[in-house]
């Protein structure tokens, strides 16, 4: 009964301080606040006296106290005190609301990640109150797939779920549209399409740092360097992440670079070969020197390729011919019956690719049989990440959709209904340029659409 009194004591005390005006509450009234420390002290979605009777049992406490409480310290002052009495005061006969969870993201094979550590809840009319959550685990992402999560909101009978889709890097993917975005697991590393600059930044887009100010493509990032060619020149540079050390690694004519198993490899388009070299630009070697290759893709020991003929007038065949396949160890050739095939992406047991000139998107089996066609509209360039294949749809020459089909034909939407070129896959994310030279981010599924302090001097040309 005494403990009754005394905090029923400390709430009509705190209730004539406020009105009296007396006790300042460290927050301006008229504008929204967000609290990190939950005034709901005995969690049951409410603030009422019961919550304040509670607070009141550990008045005059300090962070020297041995049964201190540094959860119930609601301004973080290191005592609790009145003006703790006073916020929770505030807010008696108030409703706390959860606000809706976004319980999915999508990830890309070893990207760190971490989990939402708390969920954000209404106090009231505006105000709000960021309430923890604890996981049931921790987050793997060794291995592509759909994992789901349990997690607790910390103190409350209330469970959520998180799904996080793991997807394989897909570097092809990429370079069948400039390859200007790569990623080390932490961040992005990026040039902007038509114009200088070489950039380090979130995965948002946020924070950027410039690396270096050549105009760059086919971004590579590898044991602290990244590398990358310069399209005023077509040489291929490398600078640290740091931003320091800006070395030219080979002159050349080069286009459609990767790293793979520690070397570069790229087109040589000047000697009309496909070439290798160590990454400090020595030992080159040529690997392919009859045909241009195109959407080369790297497998296992292998490299899977199509030609380069119909961009190029000395060529008699106006389109894309054969899917070759390369090995890297005695560069023996397999020639797979595979006809007009543009744009290829090879992953698990089947080559995915555009028929030209029609445009239409086909699955193969890995040697070539089996050929499927999976849709019936023309597309341009096409993207396989996980079991999706993005596709860019031109209706027209100022209109472009981004799109996605699975990859067994099933299921055919469009993602993104809007502008969308210079389409590029990282972290789990999309990155594309719309109209007026504008760059957004969004989930694979085209929802959280950010822009981005990107910036295009010319949408249509590359500078020279």
């Amino acid at each position: 009964m005494k403990k009754i009194l005394m905090s029923l004591a400390f709430t009509a005390a705190t209730v004539l301080l406020i009105s009296m005006g007396k006790v300042e509450v460290k927050a301006a009234e008229e504008t929204s606040i967000t609290y990190e420390k939950n005034i709901d002290i005995v969690k049951d979605y409410v603030i009422d006296s019961k919550d304040l009777a509670t607070l009141a049992k550990s008045y005059n406490k300090t962070n020297k106290s041995s049964d201190w409480s540094q959860n119930n310290d609601i301004n973080d002052d290191g005592i609790i005190d009145i003006y703790d009495l006073a916020i929770v005061s505030k807010y008696i006969g108030k409703n706390i609301t959860l606000e809706d969870f976004s319980d999915y993201d999508f990830v890309e094979v070893g990207q760190k990640y971490s989990l939402p550590s708390n969920i954000r809840a209404k106090l009231g009319d505006k105000d709000f109150i960021n309430l923890p959550i604890k996981w049931n685990e921790a987050i793997n992402t060794s291995a592509p797939g759909k994992y789901t999560h349990i997690g607790t909101i910390d103190g409350y009978n209330k469970s959520l779920t998180f799904d996080l889709t793991v997807v394989p890097v897909n570097i092809t993917a990429n370079n069948n549209d400039l390859g200007f975005v790569t990623f080390d697991g932490d961040y992005i590393y990026y040039g902007i399409p038509y114009k200088a600059g070489l950039y380090k930044a979130n995965i948002d887009g946020s924070n950027a740092q410039k690396l270096a100010n050549d105009q760059a493509i086919y971004v590579n990032v590898l044991d602290e360097w990244v590398y990358y060619i310069n399209v005023r020149t077509y040489d291929i540079y490398k600078v640290k992440t740091d931003g320091t050390d800006n070395t030219l690694v080979s002159v050349g004519d080069y286009y459609d670079m990767q790293i793979y198993n520690g070397k570069l490899y790229c087109l040589d388009i000047t000697n009309k070969v496909f070439c290798s070299m160590n990454l400090d630009g020595t030992d080159k070697e040529i690997f392919i020197n009859t045909e241009y290759p195109h959407s080369v893709n790297f497998v296992d020991n292998y490299i899977y390729y199509t030609n380069y003929r119909y961009y190029y007038p000395d060529f008699d065949n106006k389109y894309s011919d054969k899917i070759y396949k390369l090995n890297l160890d005695d560069a023996s050739k397999t020639t797979l019956d595979v006809t007009y095939a543009d744009s290829i992406n090879v992953y698990g047991e089947y080559i995915y690719y555009l028929v030209s000139p029609t445009s239409r998107i086909y699955r193969a089996n890995i040697d070539g049989s089996n050929i499927v066609k999976l849709n019936n509209q023309a597309v341009s360039r096409i993207f396989l990440i996980g079991d999706w294949i993005y596709y860019i749809e031109s209706k027209d020459l100022k209109s472009y959709n981004l799109g996605r089909i699975k990859t067994d034909g099933s299921i055919d939407e469009k993602v993104i209904y809007e502008h969308a070129e210079n389409v590029n896959f990282r972290a789990g994310r999309i990155y594309y340029r719309g109209r007026n030279g504008i760059f957004y981010t969004a989930k694979l599924d085209g929802t959280d659409i950010k822009q981005i302090n990107w910036f295009t001097l010319n949408p249509h040309l590359i500078a020279t």
